[in-house]
């Protein structure tokens, strides 16, 4: 499935080019089940997510709208998290990992509220991630802030 996947979004087929798209779908596998985590998929959330996976892979609107969706069929058809989580914390290193936390923060701040359910999902994301309570408050702070900036 993932060589398909690759070949849709114009990944190659090489053996790197498959980890670099078990990292992406995971990724978007892990954003989607921030959009999902208060059980309603809230337009504003799925905006950012799109926006978020455009930017950091470089894909088009159609490219990172099938990325999301292949994620959120990861993450429904996925009974824990740890599956998506080590594909991860093997293909980033530390500050990549914080930055994939920060993004979640701004998945689940698009809506303007935390719902309890995406409050206990990022932190058990950034626990499987082995990011720090500091390094994930200060992702909080992170994504707070490009929220208010992209407002302004």
């Amino acid at each position: 499935m993932l060589r398909r996947v690759a070949e849709l979004l114009g990944f190659g087929n090489a053996p790197a080019a498959l980890d670099q798209d078990e990292a992406r779908l995971a990724a978007a596998a892990l954003l989607m089940e921030a959009t999902l985590a208060d059980e309603a998929e809230h337009p504003a959330e799925r905006a950012v997510a799109e926006r978020l996976v455009a930017d950091r892979f470089g894909l088009c609107e159609a490219a990172s709208r099938a990325l999301l969706d292949l994620g959120r069929a990861a993450a429904q058809g996925s009974t824990d998290l740890v599956r998506h989580t080590r594909v991860l914390k093997q293909a980033l290193d530390a500050e990549e990992r914080i930055e994939v936390i920060t993004a979640l923060w701004q998945v689940v701040l698009a809506d303007d509220a935390v719902d309890d359910y995406e409050d206990a999902l990022v932190r058990q994301v950034a626990g499987l991630l082995h990011v720090s309570d500091g390094d994930r408050a200060r992702a909080r702070r992170r994504a707070m802030k490009r929220r208010t900036h992209e407002r302004a």
